[in-house]
C-alpha cells in the first residue's frame, strides 16, 4: 500500500543540516517604506498587488534559513514541476503556488499572452533607452544603490520615486536572483507604465524563481542523469543559493502548522509597515524552528509518547479567483502525488513508518542519544546531584595524590612578610601624597615649574585658526587630514580627546624605605614643606569648593578635568530648562540632555559605515526623545540647546537651528583647539543631523537642504575663561543666554567674577528650588 507513494529525498533520519544563501530581504520593504512614509505614493502601493507585504507580522519574516534548509531536506521525490511535498512530522505538506499566494497575497493568475519567464533574454542597446532615463544611465547599478539614490536625492519627482521603490520591491524581494540583487531590464521597460506594471501577476513570476530552486531539476541526458542525487549534493554543501522569495515557504510553514508557529512566542500585531527595523533570528529561534522540527518528528511516531500535532497539508483556492489562478498549464501529472492527494481528501493519518526510500549517505539521526545528551545539559547546571540522585564524586588527577612536600624556610619567609609590610605602607604612603596634590592642586607640571626645572617644550604642529569662524564642510573635509584628532575620542566620560597634555620631567621621588614608617604627621609636614618649597605659590587658587565643579572623581562618578561632571551637567540644563520652560516654548526650542549629543556621536561609526544611512536613527530612544509631547522637532521645536564634552576636559554648549540648518559652538576657551580641530570634531554631528531631521520632522525642512551636512560655527564674540574648573556652568549659562535673550550680561560680556557669581548662584537657585521644597 504505502509503495504507492511518492519516495523521500533523505531517508527517514537521515538529514543533512546545512544553510542557504537567500538572495531575498525584506529589508528593501522597510526601506521603501522609510522613503515613501505619508506619501500619495505609499498609499498607491498599499492599494496595489504589494500592499500585503507591508502588512506581513514582523514576528513571521525573520529568515530562518536552517528551517528552510529542514524543510527541504525533508522533501519527497514527484515529477511536478511547480511543487514541493515537505514531511513535517510526518504528515504532508504541500508548497505550490496556491500556498504561495495564500501567504504573500500576490497575484497569481494567468500571464499575458505571449510572455515567457526567461531572464537570459538578449537585448539591443535601443532597448537600454528608459533604464538610462530612470538610473542617469548606470548600467552597473544594483538594488542598494536605487536604495541609496531614492533615500539621498531630493531632486528625484515623485513619480520617478515610486517607480524606484517598485523595482526595489520587485528585484530586491520578490525575484532576487543575483547577489547583489540588480534590476532587470524587462521589468525596468515594464514600470514605464504604471498601470501595466502594476497589473502584472507578480505572484505567478516570484513563485516561478522561488520553487525552481526548492525541488530538484529536470533530467536532461548527458547533462543531469539523476536529479535527485545532484539535488542532495547541492544540499550538502556548506550553502545553497536561494532565489524568488523562499521566505514564502517559511511563511506557509507558520500558516499551516500551529505548533511551530507557537515557538517564536509573541503575536502578529505587529506588522512591516509599522516596524522601524526587522529583528534578526536569535539562537534560541533558529532552535525552535530547526531542531524542534526533528524533535516532532521523533515525537510523533513514539505511541507512549505522542503529541497531537497539527499540519493542514494543503491549502484551497479561494472562491473569487479567476479561472487558472495557481495553477500552470505544463505541469506534470504524477499517479503518486494523486494518490497522496486522495488519502489527504480521505482523512487519512499519516506516521513517519509510511515513507520509504531516499539517499542513506547522511549520519542515522539518534533521538535517543539527543534526548540524553539535553538531559545531561539540564543537570549540568546542579552538580552535587547525579541521575540515580546520589552525590556527584568529582575525579582528580592521580598526581595530586603524590605532591611534593613543601619545604619552608623560616628565614626568606620572614623576610618576604616583612617586604609585603613595607610595600604596602608605601601604597598607603603614596595614595595619601596623590590625594593632597589633587586637593591643592598640584600636578607634576606645575610641581617642576615652581621647582626652577627648564620644562622640554613639545613641538606641535601650527594650527592657526581662520579669520572667519565659518568653515565649508568642504573645508573641513580637505583641512582635516592635517589635524591629529580622532572623532571617536570624543565621547563622555570613557574615551578622550587629545588635548593639553602636561608635559615635563617626571618628578625624581629621594625616599626610600627609611621614610615608609614615619608618622602621618610627618608626612604631611613634608607635602606642606613641598608646597612651601614650591615659591610660596597658592597653585589650588581656584575655587574648588564649589558645589557646581569638583575636580576629583568621587563614587565612581565620570568627570573631566573641566571640573563638572554628567551629572552635574544634568541638574544644570534640567534646572535652566524648567526656569525659563514657559519663555522656550514661546521661541519654539528646548535644552537636552548631556546624553543626547554623546548617543549620537555613538552611531558615527555605524553611520559612515552604513549603505542606507537613515537606517541608523532607527534607534527609538533617540527619536522619542525629539518627539515628546509639546517637544516634537519641527513641530514644536526649532532650536535645539544641549552641552558637549570634549575629551574629558572641557564643556562646550551647542545650538542647534533646523531653520538655519546650523549649529553654533559656544567655546569658552578658543586656545584649546583650533578652529580645524573643532570641524574635525563636529563633522560627524554637522553630517547626521540631516537624517535626524528627515527621521523625525515634517518632511518640508529638507526642502532646500537635501541631506547636505548643517554648518558649523563657533561664536567668536564670547567670554573666554583661562581657569579650570568653569566650563561646564560657562557652557550652560551661554546657552541660557541665547536661548532666553533677555538676560544680561551677554554671552561676549561675562567676566570672571561674574562667572564667580553665577557659580554660587547657581548652587543657591538649584539647592533653594529643588532641595528645600523636599527636605520639609
Amino acid at each position: 500500500m504505502w509503495a504507492r507513494l511518492p519516495e523521500r529525498l533523505f531517508a527517514t533520519d537521515r538529514y543533512p543540516s546545512r544553510r542557504l544563501n537567500v538572495y531575498s530581504t525584506l529589508d528593501f520593504l522597510v526601506a521603501v517604506k522609510d522613503v515613501l512614509r505619508g506619501t500619495p505614493e505609499m498609499d498607491r502601493i498599499m492599494g496595489s498587488c504589494f500592499g500585503k507585504l507591508f502588512d506581513l507580522p514582523v514576528r513571521r519574516c525573520s529568515y530562518s534559513s536552517v528551517m528552510i534548509h529542514a524543510l527541504l531536506a525533508r522533501q519527497l521525490v514527484t515529477k511536478k514541476r511547480y511543487e514541493a511535498w515537505p514531511i513535517f512530522g510526518g504528515n504532508p505538506l504541500r508548497f505550490s503556488m496556491v500556498e504561495f499566494g495564500r501567504v504573500t497575497g500576490l497575484p497569481c493568475g494567468e500571464f499575458e499572452e505571449g510572455y515567457v519567464v526567461d531572464l537570459k533574454q538578449k537585448y539591443k542597446e535601443e532597448d537600454y533607452a528608459y533604464w538610462d532615463k530612470l538610473f542617469d544611465g548606470r548600467r552597473d547599478i544594483t538594488i542598494p544603490d536605487v536604495v541609496q539614490m531614492v533615500t539621498e536625492d531630493l531632486t528625484i519627482s515623485r513619480s520617478r520615486r515610486l517607480k524606484l521603490c517598485l523595482i526595489i520591491i520587485v528585484d530586491g524581494v520578490l525575484i532576487a536572483s543575483t547577489q547583489p540583487a540588480r534590476p532587470t531590464l524587462k521589468h525596468v521597460k515594464r514600470v514605464e507604465n504604471l498601470k501595466n506594471f502594476l497589473a502584472f501577476q507578480w505572484g505567478r513570476e516570484s513563485f516561478y524563481w522561488t520553487v525552481s530552486d526548492m525541488i530538484p531539476p529536470k533530467r536532461i541526458l548527458g547533462v543531469c542523469n539523476d536529479p535527485p542525487a545532484e539535488f542532495c549534493t547541492k544540499l550538502r554543501q556548506k550553502t545553497k543559493k536561494m532565489t524568488g522569495l523562499p521566505l514564502a515557504l517559511q511563511l506557509v510553514a507558520y500558516e499551516c502548522i500551529p505548533q511551530l508557529l507557537a515557538r517564536l512566542g509573541g503575536t502578529d500585531d505587529q506588522k512591516i509597515i509599522d516596524c522601524e527595523s526587522l529583528p534578526q533570528h536569535t539562537g534560541t529561534i533558529m532552535r525552535y524552528c530547526c531542531v524542534h522540527v526533528m524533535c516532532s518528528v521523533y515525537a510523533c511516531t513514539r505511541d507512549y509518547k505522542r503529541i497531537y500535532l497539527t499540519v493542514q497539508p494543503m491549502m484551497e483556492i479561494e472562491p473569487d479567483k479567476l479561472e487558472g489562478w495557481g495553477e500552470w498549464d505544463d505541469e506534470i501529472d504524477d499517479r503518486r502525488v494523486k494518490y497522496l492527494v486522495r488519502l489527504i481528501v480521505g482523512g487519512h493519518k499519516f506516521t513517519k513508518s509510511m515513507w520509504r526510500g531516499g539517499d542513506v549517505a547522511e549520519v542515522l539521526y539518534d533521538h535517543e542519544k539527543l534526548k540524553a545528551a539535553k538531559k545531561r545539559k539540564r543537570e549540568a547546571g546542579n552538580p552535587k546531584i547525579n541521575v540515580e540522585g546520589g552525590h556527584v564524586l568529582k575525579q582528580r588527577r592521580v598526581s595530586t595524590y603524590f605532591r611534593r612536600p613543601t619545604l619552608k624556610d623560616d628565614d626568606k619567609h620572614n623576610k618576604l612578610a616583612s617586604r609585603v609590610d613595607a610595600l604596602e605602607k608605601v601604597v598607603v604612603w603614596m595614595k595619601k601624597r596623590l590625594g593632597r596634590r589633587k586637593r591643592i592642586g598640584v600636578t607634576p607640571r606645575k610641581e617642576f615649574l615652581c621647582s626652577g626645572g627648564r620644562v622640554k617644550e613639545k613641538k606641535k604642529k601650527s594650527a592657526v585658526a581662520d579669520e572667519s569662524p565659518n568653515l565649508s564642510v568642504e573645508d573641513m573635509e580637505e583641512e582635516s587630514d592635517d589635524v591629529r584628532v580622532d572623532v571617536d575620542d570624543v565621547a563622555i566620560g570613557n574615551e578622550k580627546l587629545p588635548a593639553e597634555s602636561e608635559d615635563g620631567e617626571g618628578e625624581e621621588e629621594e625616599d626610600g624605605e627609611e621614610s615608609v614608617g614615619e608618622d602621618v604627621e610627618s608626612e604631611d609636614e613634608e607635602e606642606e614643606k613641598d608646597v612651601e618649597d614650591s615659591g610660596g605659590e597658592d597653585v589650588g587658587a581656584e575655587d574648588v569648593n564649589d558645589s557646581v565643579g569638583e575636580d576629583e572623581k568621587e563614587d565612581g562618578k565620570e568627570k573631566g578635568s573641566g571640573g563638572t561632571d554628567v551629572q552635574h551637567m544634568e541638574v544644570l540644563v534640567d534646572y535652566v530648562s524648567e526656569r525659563h520652560g514657559a519663555l522656550l516654548k514661546e521661541k519654539r526650542a528646548m535644552f537636552v540632555d548631556p546624553w543626547f549629543v554623546d548617543h549620537l556621536l555613538g552611531k558615527a561609526r555605524s553611520f559612515q559605515a552604513a549603505t542606507y544611512k537613515g537606517r541608523v536613527f532607527s534607534d527609538p530612544k533617540l527619536a522619542g526623545y525629539l518627539t515628546q509631547e509639546g517637544k516634537k522637532l519641527g513641530v514644536d521645536v526649532d532650536t535645539v540647546y544641549g552641552p558637549m564634552i570634549w575629551g574629558q576636559n572641557h564643556w562646550v554648549g551647542l545650538a542647534i537651528n533646523i531653520r538655519t540648518w546650523s549649529v553654533q559652538v559656544y567655546d569658552s576657551d578658543h586656545s584649546l583647539r583650533s578652529m580645524e580641530e573643532v570641524m574635525v570634531i563636529m563633522l560627524p554631528i554637522a553630517k547626521m543631523l540631516p537624517y535626524l531631521v528627515r527621521k523625525v520632522c515634517p518632511a518640508q525642512f529638507l526642502m532646500g537642504h537635501g541631506l547636505e551636512p548643517f554648518a558649523v560655527e563657533r561664536m567668536e564674540n564670547v567670554y573666554q575663561n583661562r581657569r579650570s574648573g568653569d566650563c561646564g556652568p560657562v557652557a550652560v549659562k551661554f546657552l541660557e543666554l541665547s536661548a532666553t535673550t533677555v538676560e544680561q550680561p551677554g554671552v561676549g560680556d561675562l567676566t570672571d567674577n561674574a562667572v564667580n557669581i553665577l557659580r554660587k548662584q547657581y548652587a543657591m537657585d538649584v539647592y533653594r528650588d529643588w532641595i528645600v521644597p523636599f527636605s520639609g
